[in-house]
């Protein structure tokens, strides 16, 4: 969807840069939200990603529906979705859980709790407004050298990076221009 690149990202540590290298990974910029309080609530613990939002924002279609394959999507109806492993921007390992629901919306859960925890992102119910912008934007990327995920897929195993954009970040991101784009 866009030229930006996470390798060139300056707000990425070189332990998460290690990690991609050592599994042959490239990931590509899937998608980019404002975390909500919704999103961003411990007692929740999950990201609700609107492939509807998606594509009356920008007429695409959601590039998560893209880049699943057969079986991944034959899994979203079970109840516990599939794993899926994911990075935050500092190359720190979170077991996730992705899931459909209806024909618009999935969730990734299980850790993103402690994706929120780790990275001072939590909120509770009396929060206010969700405090700080931030944003997150998910990168994904294959590799079969991944030990977590629907196994035997083509390219290998579904990761994804995690990275937070908020005041503190954005202005040596260089995704300035995409953070206005999805407010």
């Amino acid at each position: 969807m866009d030229n930006i690149s996470l390798d060139k990202n300056p707000v990425v540590d070189e332990a998460l840069r290690d990690i991609l290298k050592d599994l042959d990974a490239s990931p590509v910029r899937i998608y980019g939200k404002k975390l909500w309080v919704t999103d961003r609530d411990l007692c929740q613990h999950r990201l609700l990603i609107s492939c509807r939002s998606w594509q009356a924002k920008h007429g695409l279609p959601c590039l998560l529906d893209e880049i699943l394959t057969e079986e991944e999507k034959s899994r979203m109806p079970t109840k516990d979705g599939f794993q899926i492993r994911a990075y935050d921007r500092h190359g720190k390992p979170y077991n996730l859980r992705c899931k459909k629901f209806g024909r618009a919306t999935y969730r990734l859960f299980a850790g993103w709790g402690s994706f929120l925890k780790d990275n001072g992102l939590g909120a509770t119910k009396g929060d206010a407004a969700g405090g700080e912008h931030v944003m997150v934007e998910l990168w994904a990327f294959r590799s079969p050298r991944l030990d977590l995920g629907v196994e035997n897929q083509p390219c290998g195993q579904l990761g994804l990076v995690m990275n937070v954009i908020s005041p503190t970040t954005s202005a040596s991101s260089g995704n300035e221009e995409k953070e206005e784009e999805e407010k």
